[in-house]
């Protein structure tokens, strides 16, 4: 019985692990291939984009916000730019989840972690 109980909790545990990886590679795909080029390859910013902001300096907190708030201008002055680019991606069909982006451009990219 107790060998079946280890075995269920591994289970369990692996597929915890392997859907946060899922949801990692997604963001990472997305960020990749339509943030990058405005919001830099570490999230540093891009002085030659305006309004392309640095996200790596941004609290997991802020970038849930400015994510999830896009059409509510999240990203101040360049929210009809980002609003265009949202749904460019969502028709590419690289729909993502603010939450999950966000935690991987702070893990990834921020500064001061």
């Amino acid at each position: 019985m107790s060998r079946l109980r280890n075995t269920v909790a591994f289970i369990l545990a692996a597929g915890m692990v392997t859907g946060l990886n899922a949801a990692s590679v997604k963001s990472g795909n997305v960020y990749t291939k339509n943030c990058a080029l405005c919001h830099g390859a570490r999230g540093q910013g891009n002085p030659n984009v305006p309004d392309a902001p640095a996200l790596n300096t941004l609290s997991k907190e802020e970038l849930v916000t400015k994510l999830s708030d896009i059409k509510g201008q999240g990203f101040d002055n360049a929210h009809e730019r980002m609003e265009k680019n949202a749904k460019i991606i969502e028709l590419r069909g690289m729909k993502y989840d603010a939450h999950d982006m966000a935690e991987y451009i702070y893990s990834r990219f921020n500064k001061e972690k």
